[in-house]
């Protein structure tokens, strides 16, 4: 059994010593704290110290000390340390007494040098830190006054107490080195290594965690305020499927080649939660490379949950110069604040409120041109956020777009195979969960841990992880995706006015046969559908109708959804949706699309042109249904409706769909002279008619078919004629 033993601390307080003497020679003014003498007059018991003062000063100098009014009066019945003190307040003894506390300090430090002593821990420590920060003598010295001051074996003293602010502090430092205050100030500064490390804060606090290492209370390198080995189980490398097929090849032989003598950046951007982290790691395990993670910030901060990303920087220094550049990998998660450049920081803090931390551009082209260990960069910030000149420096990039169903599927098989969930969470579950929660491989993991954990029985499983899931995803401000595109339980295609010479049925039949068809076909006719038509006329209700009929998932993108304010992200939001579509093998229906296929003859901008021709491009090699549906087909760019197989225009009801619609969604008949009012009202739609049973649901009592008939003609004339040559102005 081990048993308690007391870490020897010469070392230490002979160095502090030093800096005290340092301080006394330096220091003219006042003391009000005796903690300061604390250190010297613990070299003497009280009745020495007594006899000394005796011994040095003249009788009448220590009665008139004595006869001082207030708390400055000299009391020999007092702790020495207050006795000092009270000797040092009085002026004209002040030169005499530095004298004796120099004489009694050097004495002591003539038995007990400080080099005496340097394989103690806190001395070694101390070398370790000096040698891995590369900190010149002068800031392993400030650092060392104040751990000192943190360990109360040295007290600012300037008529101030510990709490005082930088500047008292910066000059206690000066006179305890014996330097001038701006040597140590520019030590101290922002960007200087003391700072940079966290080895103390802006209010040049000394870093707890750091003297706890100083101390030898922990086990742990110093390198671990830095940076730390990842020790997560990683996913295997087929689990990323064509990310790797695309990508895996050519990074590995990027990385591969990296020997110490040359290195790679690798840029992972995209969504959160699609699996960046794990990749990294993943390919660290592939290549058989250690992977080293950089800290957010360093251990013992008081707010560790913000970057920093001055202090990163350092870190990847410090990382980059302690790890073996042939058989590492340095990972930099959350790197957003290091990689967003100066200019961006304004546009940021007014976008979300407050002052975010953002990277100084010169420092990261600094780091990646000088780090020779390969580093994998992970930002959720858009590509066109990142300074263009630093996006060029990347050796390699790879963008990671949200998960999609089938992604997410393959995730919740792996937890379930690892965990050994099988016989609890069967694939259908597993298919269900994966289309139902739109969450990340960590939600994923931890509901199914937590399922383990709780050992339900077979039947609980389903409920609970609906209820494990359900708060996770309110958490993350994640709506679970409940199929909305099914068709109302009353829909038919009966009764909508569409025009076209080609029938609906046929069209179905159509898209019936394209699905059938084989995909490698060469030559193989696009199956691209534009609907066209005034608000309510049915336009979304056939697409989820479409979906139905044909089994076939339908991924909605409205426009504001792939506009981007960021130069080609709008381009590569329109990839991405294609792409999934294509993964899923969805239906992809782009709803109110007006906003971004607009006439490139109209364009003023270069980039309402480029999302054009993007879109272009996609609908031409798209291997899938497309549907785009729009109010105002005449505004569209002609080379897009051209690429459109079926154009189907939606028009209002004629008098027989009208009769269709009442009756069917009000499961009433109609008398010929209610059908002739009905017939009466202009440019009805399909939506005005569940507007108004919507309207009557909740009111109670019976309605009759004329109030229906006047909530419609009301709805009619809410909208413009469009056959009215009248301007009307919007009037306040």
């Amino acid at each position: 059994m081990k048993h308690y033993t007391e870490k020897k601390t010469y070392w230490r307080e002979s160095k502090a010593l030093e800096f005290f003497l340092n301080f006394i020679r330096n220091h003219d003014g006042s003391v009000n704290d005796n903690d300061t003498f604390e250190l010297v007059a613990g070299l003497r018991s009280h009745k020495q110290w007594v006899d000394l003062i005796n011994k040095s000063f003249p009788a009448a100098s220590i009665k008139k000390m004595a006869n001082t009014p207030g708390r400055d009066r000299l009391d020999f019945t007092d702790d020495p340390k207050e006795i000092i003190r009270e000797i040092w307040c009085c002026k004209t003894a002040r030169k005499k007494l530095r004298t004796v506390l120099s004489r009694v300090a050097e004495e002591e430090l003539r038995k007990n040098p400080p080099e005496r002593y340097k394989e103690e821990t806190f001395a070694r420590k101390t070398a370790e830190l000096q040698a891995t920060l590369k900190l010149s003598d002068r800031e392993i010295n400030i650092l060392l006054v104040f751990a000192f001051v943190r360990n109360d074996l040295l007290c600012i003293a300037d008529g101030h107490n510990r709490r005082s602010d930088e500047n008292d502090k910066a000059l206690f430092a000066a006179k305890s080195l014996d330097c001038e205050l701006s040597e140590v100030m520019a030590c101290l500064d922002e960007k200087g290594k003391l700072r940079r490390y966290q080895c103390v804060d802006e209010d040049l606090d000394f870093n707890g965690a750091l003297f706890n290492f100083l101390n030898g209370f922990t086990e742990e390198p110093l390198t671990s305020m830095f940076f730390a080995k990842s020790k997560e189980e990683t996913l295997p490398w087929d689990f990323y499927g064509a990310l790797t097929e695309k990508h895996g090849e050519l990074v590995e032989r990027i990385i591969s080649s990296c020997d110490g003598t040359n290195s790679a950046n690798i840029l992972l951007y995209g969504a959160p939660g699609t699996g960046k982290s794990s990749f990294a790691k993943t390919l660290a395990e592939r290549l058989h490379r250690t992977c080293y993670v950089i800290r957010q910030s360093a251990i013992g901060r008081m707010d560790r949950s913000r970057s920093d990303p001055d202090f990163r920087f350092a870190a990847l220094q410090v990382c980059s110069e302690q790890v073996d550049p042939a058989h590492s990998l340095i990972v930099i998660d959350e790197a957003d604040d290091m990689l967003r450049g100066a200019g961006s920081g304004s546009f940021f803090s007014m976008l979300f409120g407050g002052n975010l931390p953002v990277g100084d551009k010169g420092r990261l082209n600094s780091a990646l041109d000088s780090i020779r260990v390969p580093t994998i960069w992970i930002t959720n910030t858009p590509a066109g956020a990142l300074d263009e000149s630093s996006r060029r420096r990347f050796d390699y990039s790879i963008r990671f777009d949200p998960l999609t169903d089938v992604q997410r599927k393959m995730i919740w098989h792996n937890n379930v195979e690892k965990m050994n969930l099988g016989s609890f969470v069967s694939d259908a579950m597993q298919t269900k969960f994966a289309s139902l929660y739109p969450v990340s491989a960590g939600g994923i993991t931890m509901v199914l841990q937590n399922v383990a954990k709780l050992k339900p029985q077979t039947e609980e499983v389903e409920n609970l992880v609906d209820k494990l899931m359900k708060p996770h995803c309110e958490l993350l401000g994640l709506s679970a995706q409940r199929n909305k595109m099914l068709p109302a339980k009353d829909y038919s295609l009966e009764g909508l006015n569409i025009k076209g010479k080609i029938p609906l049925t046929q069209i179905l039949e159509a898209i019936r046969n394209y699905q059938s068809g084989s995909f490698d076909e060469i030559d193989r006719p696009r199956m691209n559908l534009l609907l066209s038509g005034a608000p309510g006329t049915g336009k979304t209700e056939f697409v989820k109708f479409l979906g139905s009929e044909l089994n076939t998932k339908v991924i909605v993108k409205m426009g504001s959804d792939l506009l981007n304010m960021y130069v080609g992200e709008t381009e590569q939001q329109i990839k991405h949706a294609f792409e999934t579509a294509g993964k899923e093998h969805a239906i992809l229906f782009l709803d109110e699309i007006d906003g971004m296929l607009q006439s490139r003859d109209r364009a003023r901008h270069s980039w309402e042109i480029t999302q054009v021709n993007e879109l272009l491009h996609q609908m031409e090699n798209f291997n899938g249904i497309m549907i785009g549906a729009t109010n105002f087909s005449v505004n569209l760019d002609p080379a897009v409706l051209r690429r459109f197989t079926f154009k189907l225009e939606f028009d209002y009801l004629d008098e027989t769909g009208k009769k269709i619609f009442f009756e069917r969604m009000f499961q009433t008949k109609l008398s010929p002279d209610e059908e002739r009012k009905l017939a009466g009202i202009p440019r009805l739609a399909p939506g005005d008619f569940r507007t108004v049973r919507q309207s009557f649901f909740y009111l109670g009592g019976s309605v009759s078919n004329d109030d229906r008939i006047e909530a419609l003609r009301r709805e009619s004339e809410c909208k413009r004629d469009p056959d009215a040559t009248e301007d009307r102005k919007i009037g306040f």
